[in-house]
C-alpha cells in the first residue's frame, strides 16, 4: 500500500485499488489486462508509486503475469505496468514486456516488479535484478539493463546498484533517454545496496559507512558511519519536506544506527549518541516525524532533534503516514489510524 492525501492505493492481485482511509470505502478498482495466478507467482506484489503528472496524480503499479499457451503458441511470462488516474480510477497508460535474466537477487532485495520512478517521458521499472526504461508516450521499452537495480531518477539520469561481476558491484548512473553510462562510483564487493535519499540523491553503504551521492553527477554529497562500527546496510528515506533519514539495518529487522540530515545535508543528530537510549526500528518518516518501534513499544521522534515526541506501549508502529492517517500491520491485517495532530 501507498498512502497519499487520505487515500490508500493498493497493489491487489488483480490490479490497483483505492480506498478512502477516513471511511474505509473503496473508491475504485482498475484491473490489469492479463489475469493473475491467484496465490501463485503473480501473488508477489510491491507498493504502487503515486506521482504528480500533468496537474493530477497518477498511480503506477507493475505486475508479474503469465499469458496462457494457445494453439502452437507457448505460454510466456511478461510484466504488465498499469497507470491509473488517482481521482477517477481510469486507466490512462499500460505497457507489457518480457523480462530478461538479470542474474541472482540478494535475499534482502525485492523480486516482484516495481515502478520506482517516473518523469514526463519515462517510467522506470525494476524486476528481479534488471531495470527497464519505458517510453511514457507509446509504452515501448527504450532500453533495459540486466544486473542493474535502479532506485531513483533525476536530471535525466537514472541511478542505482549495478552488479559488474559475480562478487563485484558499484553504484551507477545512466542517461535515461539513451541508456549510456554517465558515471560510476564506490566500486567494491557487491552488489552494493542502494536507496533513494530524496530528490536528486542516491545512498549506498559499504560495511558500516554511509555515502550519499548526487544522481546527476555521482559526486559525494554526504557521508556518515556507525559510531560502534556495527554491521548492516544503510537504507534512506525522505520526509517529503526537507529531511533525509538513514538507518543502518540488519537482516533480522534490527536497526543499529540512525542519522538525520537537513536540506543542506548537514547532520542534525545520530543514534547511538552515548546516552544509552534505545535505537528504534524505523517504520515511517513523514514531515519531520520519525515513526518506529523499540522493545518498549511504538515511538515517534522529532526529526529535527531526535528527541522523543510521543511513546506508546502498542507494538505496531505505522508503516505509511500522510496528513490524515497512518497504516499499521496488526495480526496480519492492515489497520487505519486517524491522525491526532
Amino acid at each position: 500500500m501507498t498512502l497519499a492525501d487520505g487515500t490508500a492505493y493498493i497493489a491487489a492481485e488483480s490490479g490497483l485499488k483505492a480506498v478512502d482511509t477516513g471511511t474505509g470505502t473503496a473508491r475504485w478498482q482498475a484491473d490489469t489486462k492479463n489475469t493473475p495466478e491467484l496465490g501463485g507467482f503473480g501473488n508477489e506484489r510491491t507498493a504502487p508509486l503515486v506521482t504528480p503528472a500533468d496537474g493530477s496524480a497518477t498511480v503506477f503499479g507493475a505486475f508479474d503475469r503469465t499469458v496462457t499457451a494457445q494453439g502452437t503458441t507457448p505460454s510466456r511470462h511478461l510484466i504488465e505496468v498499469l497507470a491509473v488516474d488517482s481521482a477517477t480510477g481510469k486507466t490512462v497508460w499500460t505497457a507489457e514486456f518480457q523480462p530478461v535474466s538479470g542474474g541472482p537477487v540478494a535475499l534482502s532485495e525485492i523480486r516482484a516488479p516495481q515502478v520506482v520512478a517516473t518523469d514526463k517521458d519515462n517510467v522506470v521499472v525494476v524486476a528481479s535484478n534488471a531495470t527497464y526504461i519505458l517510453n511514457r508516450q507509446d509504452s515501448s521499452v527504450r532500453w533495459k539493463q540486466p544486473g542493474f537495480r535502479a532506485v531513483t531518477l533525476a536530471d535525466g539520469v537514472v541511478a542505482g546498484s549495478q552488479s559488474t561481476d559475480v562478487m563485484q558491484g558499484q553504484i551507477s548512473g545512466f542517461a535515461v533517454d539513451t541508456g549510456q553510462p554517465r558515471w560510476t562510483a564506490l566500486k567494491g564487493k557487491g552488489p552494493l545496496p542502494a536507496s533513494s535519499a530524496g530528490p536528486g540523491l542516491v545512498a549506498t553503504s559499504s560495511d558500516s559507512k554511509l555515502t550519499i551521492l548526487d544522481v546527476a553527477t555521482g559526486a559525494v554529497r554526504a557521508a556518515a558511519d556507525s559510531p560502534e562500527k556495527l554491521p548492516g546496510s544503510w537504507n534512506c528515506r525522505y520526509d517529503e519536506r526537507s529531511l533525509v533519514l538513514c538507518a543502518l539495518e540488519t537482516g533480522g529487522g534490527r536497526t543499529n544506527s540512525i542519522v538525520v540530515f537537513n536540506a543542506s545535508l548537514q547532520k542534525l543528530w545520530q543514534l547511538p549518541d552515548g546516552s544509552g537510549r534505545l535505537i528504534p526500528r524505523v517504520t515511517a518518516f513523514w514531515h519531520g516525524a520519525v515513526y518506529g518501534r523499540s522493545s518498549n513499544g511504538s515511538v515517534v521522534l522529532d526529526g529535527q532533534t531526535g528527541q522523543d515526541r510521543s511513546a506508546s506501549a502498542e507494538e505496531n508502529a505505522p508503516f505509511e503516514v500522510d496528513q490524515y492517517s497512518g497504516l499499521a500491520l496488526s495480526n496480519g491485517e492492515v489497520t487505519f489510524r486517524k491522525a491526532t495532530g
